[in-house]
């Protein structure tokens, strides 16, 4: 508060006394503790990033060789139909020749 003093009929006043510095900022203005967070979710998120196009890449290459399996059972399959359709063919052939042949032979059973 300011002061009064009485000197021969003279008031006088004193002020108080300004700080000689600025004040200190508010602590709470610091966003270091902020940014830190914010790259290292940055961080994070380039990284996942990075692993969904990694996992992308592979889902890609796996589908790939699956396609040419499927193309490669599907030629084995196809071919497993033709030898047994050759073999049943041979054997029809076969069978219809030994019916005519047998007859010609005169082959009879003994008694």
């Amino acid at each position: 508060m300011a002061e009064r003093s009485q000197t021969e009929g003279q008031i006088t006043t004193t002020s108080p006394k300004l700080p000689d510095t600025s004040p200190q900022p508010f602590q709470g203005s610091d966003y270091s503790f902020t940014l830190q967070a914010v790259l290292e979710v940055q961080r994070s998120l380039g990284k996942l990033e990075n692993a969904i196009i990694n996992l992308a890449d592979q889902s890609q290459k796996h589908g790939d060789k699956l396609d040419k399996l499927s193309h490669k059972i599907s030629m084995a399959q196809g071919g497993v139909w033709v030898i047994a359709a050759l073999i049943a063919g041979l054997g029809s052939a076969v069978a219809f020749l030994l019916n005519k042949i047998i007859p010609l032979l005169h082959i009879s059973p003994h008694p």
